[in-house]
């Protein structure tokens, strides 16, 4: 028990030991600490690349999105190797996406202004 006791004391001490470590640290600022507030779209295009973006992989095809702010529009750009996606592949991920945009806008308001784009190219 004593044993137990002296493990438990030893462990709660490095705990806040640890504790006072991060405090000690949060005046530290680096850059990468510093804070950023993106725009709406800039913060779409994030969400939608994490969420639904495609590099080129055994589907044969990428897929990203980009912000284009002056024109509140989010872009859909799409590249494939044609042979390497089945027929209609392309145009039902992208219809996907479009719903998906439209979806995210309408749950924060934002389908009044944004607009969506795409740029599909086969090589």
């Amino acid at each position: 028990m004593k044993k137990f006791l002296a493990f438990m004391l030893i462990t709660a001490f490095i705990g806040v030991g640890a504790i006072g470590l991060v405090h000690a640290q949060k005046g530290v600022k680096t850059e990468g600490s510093k804070p950023y507030t993106p725009t709406r779209l800039q913060w779409l295009a994030v969400k939608l690349n994490a969420e639904m973006g495609r590099q080129f992989s055994q589907d044969g095809f990428q897929m990203l999105f980009v912000p284009k702010e002056a024109e509140n529009t989010i872009v859909i750009l799409v590249n494939y190797f044609k042979g390497s996606v089945r027929p209609g592949q392309i145009e039902a991920e992208v219809k996907h996406a479009k719903k998906v945009i439209g979806l995210t806008a309408q749950a924060r308001k934002w389908d009044k202004w944004l607009k969506i784009k795409e740029l599909v190219k086969g090589q």
